[in-house]
């Protein structure tokens, strides 16, 4: 069992650590740098206050910890091999490291995971949990990147693990234990905070009359929750001001809407996304049998500890307008453990009835292997190629970063570009030997903020778009009518100078357009 155990956590880690050079030492993932932006000043200054409370702190302080032991080891690197650290240099190194910390942290998931099945149930409903967790597109794609998600998933697998270990061994420390990993689980992500119900389902099964609920469990709870969030972001008392507006701030934008990333059909969207694209058809198909299951014919202890916390949570997320596929992570651990137990039980139904006494040896135990790895491959055979071929590209040039050579060796010296994200990282675009940059470049969050004109009159030589930014204004013909006739009229009148494509992937190869602003 233990080998076979290590060899799912070797095959999750390599799937996650594989790709995590995207882009470097270039920056293209747009949420990366809110986190290691922070912890590089915190770092720089000492201040370990990061003044920004849109994401809570324990990633940032997580990353911090992480270039604080780096900046020696880099510098002693340099020095070793007589060269200057240059800042791109240097920023490759923190953010390779730091997305393989996330890759560690997701595979701890994957170990997390077969420690709740096995707990809950027995060895092999571990095993299959650690192997859909393992393969999850979902989980694969966003444990490349340094963002709050997997952490938060680590946490909300970790609160789940000691829930359940306090529904058998009734523990008052396995219960303040989880609650505390529910104060981490919030502190890498807010939303994440709600798993702190699963430590509560934990405590209430344990319970047979009402006088037990008298019980220092019903202070230690909360206490070691609130605990473990201040913790993790101190500052959420400290600097209470900040604190407060940076998290009305996300209330807020979960509220009015993400443009390219939102709608009112979230129930049915980020169901149709697991089965689609975060799990693959036959395994998002067996993981819903497996609910229904649970809810309707099981409902145990068990299957309530499993339910709830992912009931509610979808429910917070699908109620919401801004729809990230990333936000269903802590669902995750729930549903591979729910689905192992469907496999396992439907395997051993099936292993019941046959007559084994009758065969000889090895056939029975070639028999169970084949009987396996039939259920196995179906499952996950097409995200994990999804996924494979997802890593593959991750280590290819981006079409920003081939866009950005053109640009160097085509547009002559001084021109003057206006650029929006998710372009061509014009900002290091210093002429060779010296602290100038070759354009004068500026830029904005969309070009569409301003007309053509203020381009025309500033006065701008090119401008550059990319399909990340443009291509949320055309999903329909009803929002934002005034930036879609923004690019509509930039693409049909004004003169394309080059355009960039590659093969589509999430954060990878946009289509990048150079246009040349008439005068």
């Amino acid at each position: 069992m233990w080998v076979v155990l290590a060899a799912i956590l070797l095959f999750a880690l390599a799937l996650r650590a594989y790709g995590t050079n995207y882009g470097l030492p270039y920056v293209y993932h747009p949420d990366e740098p809110a986190i290691v932006d922070r912890a590089l000043q915190i770092e720089r200054t000492g201040d370990l206050n990061p003044h920004w409370f849109n994401y809570p702190t324990l990633y940032t302080y997580a990353q911090t910890l992480l270039i604080v032991i780096l900046r020696p080891v880099a510098r002693a690197w340099a020095s070793w091999r007589g060269i200057t650290l240059d800042p791109l240099v240097w920023q490759g190194i923190i953010y390779q490291a730091g997305r393989l910390l996330t890759a560690l942290i997701g595979t701890f998931t994957v170990a997390v995971v077969y420690g709740i099945g096995e707990r809950l149930f027995n060895q092999r409903v571990g095993l299959w949990a650690a192997f859909i967790l393992a393969t999850t597109a979902l989980h694969i794609e966003h444990s490349h990147y340094i963002t709050t998600d997997v952490p938060a998933a680590f946490f909300v697998a970790l609160c789940l693990y000691f829930a359940a270990r306090a529904l058998e061994d009734h523990t008052l420390r396995c219960l303040t234990l989880s609650a505390l990993m529910a104060g981490f689980a919030a502190g890498a992500k807010y939303n994440a905070g709600l798993v702190l119900v699963t430590t509560g389902v934990a405590f209430l099964a344990t319970r047979r009359d009402w006088d037990e609920l008298i019980d220092p469990a019903v202070i230690l709870i909360p206490l070691a929750a609130l605990g473990g969030f201040l913790l993790s972001t101190p500052y959420a008392l400290l600097d209470y001001d900040a604190f407060s507006k940076g998290l009305r701030a996300e209330i807020e934008h979960y509220r009015a809407g993400h443009q390219g990333a939102e709608g009112s059909d979230n129930w049915r969207w980020f169901a149709l996304y697991l089965y689609n694209d975060g799990m693959g058809h036959a395994l998002a198909v067996v993981t819903a049998v497996s609910v229904l299951f649970a809810a309707i014919v099981r409902r145990t202890r068990r299957d309530l500890l499993l339910l709830l916390f992912p009931l509610l949570y979808y429910w917070l997320i699908a109620a919401q307008r801004v729809r990230f596929a990333r936000n269903m992570m802590p669902l995750l651990p729930f549903l591979a453990v729910l689905a192992a137990r469907l496999i396992s039980e439907l395997l051993q139904a099936a292993d019941a009835r046959i007559p084994w006494a009758r065969l000889r040896r090895p056939l029975p135990a070639l028999i169970r292997g084949v009987a396996v790895l039939a259920v196995a491959v179906p499952l996950v055979a097409g995200p994990v190629r999804q996924q494979i071929a997802y890593d593959i590209l991750l280590t290819q040039p981006d079409t920003r970063t081939i866009a950005k050579a053109w640009i160097e060796e085509n547009i002559p010296t001084g021109a003057r570009i206006a650029f929006e994200e998710y372009t061509p990282p014009l900002q290091f675009s210093w002429m060779p030997g010296t602290t100038t940059k070759r354009y004068r470049a500026d830029k904005y969050w969309r070009l569409s903020e301003h007309s053509l004109d203020y381009y025309r009159q500033k006065p701008y030589d090119y401008v550059v778009v990319s399909s990340f930014m443009y291509d949320r204004y055309f999903v329909d013909r009803v929002s934002y009518p005034q930036d879609r006739r923004f690019y509509e009229t930039l693409f049909t009148q004004w003169p394309l100078v080059k355009e960039f494509t590659g093969p589509s992937a999430p954060m990878h190869n946009p289509t990048i357009r150079i246009y040349k602003v008439p005068r």
